[in-house]
């Protein structure tokens, strides 16, 4: 039922699929890496209301254990499609936090999802680095093809100007793979190891952790 919605696939009423409705959708609990700024310039030019909620809004600004979770509201005259690709595609830029391998698929599946809304998008740049995982060459690709004829398809898609780097780089938790590659290098050195063999199906992160730490 997903993959037809957000393919506007409908055998009864395919007139119905493509038509623009008054939707709303409310997503709990939604990583806002960047803030209530980010979520504004990412959803607002796409034509949606946006509200959000603090769910720890009781707590203090200078508690630790405040999170940068928002309850979000979306609102607007939308094809069910649309908004679905919508968050297919911003729910992870907003999260910055893919715990999976991001290659050319991902960037196919990227293109796919924001044909028709992302080539117009204001923050472009901004959503392909995130959505790619801040992989430069693969950002670098899905913006030359997003720029077809405008000729700005070599610029580096750097950081939004509104974003506010230092602060987010603050919010970024410590992934538990790091902990775990952390935890694998210091047996490594302990026990002296002079070869290592990393089998699968990630990204040699091991080996290439292992590279920068030399043992004594």
């Amino acid at each position: 039922m997903f993959g037809s919605a957000l393919g506007g696939r409908s055998k009864e009423r395919p007139e119905l699929a493509a038509q623009a409705l008054p939707l709303t959708a409310t997503v709990a609990a939604l990583p806002c890496r960047g803030g209530e700024a980010a979520v504004r310039r990412l959803f607002e030019p796409l034509g949606y209301r946006v509200v959000l909620e603090d769910p720890e809004a009781d707590r203090r600004e200078d508690d630790w254990e405040r999170g940068p979770y928002r309850n979000l509201t979306l609102s607007g005259q939308q094809p069910l499609t649309a908004l679905l690709a919508h968050l297919y595609v911003l729910i992870p830029v907003l999260d910055d936090d893919k715990h999976y391998y991001v290659g050319e698929d991902e960037l196919e599946k990227l293109l796919r999802r924001g044909e028709g809304w992302l080539a117009d998008h204001p923050e472009r740049r901004f959503i392909t680095q995130r959505y790619l995982r801040h992989q430069r060459r693969l950002a670098r690709e899905a913006i030359a093809r997003l720029s077809e004829g405008e000729g700005d398809g070599d610029a580096d898609p750097g950081a939004a100007p509104w974003q506010d780097t230092r602060e987010d780089s603050i919010e970024l938790p410590i992934r538990l793979h790091d902990l775990r590659l952390e935890a694998v290098t210091s047996v490594l050195r302990e026990h002296g190891a002079a070869r290592v063999l990393d089998l699968g199906c990630g990204e040699g992160r091991l080996r290439a952790t292992t590279q920068r730490r030399p043992s004594r």
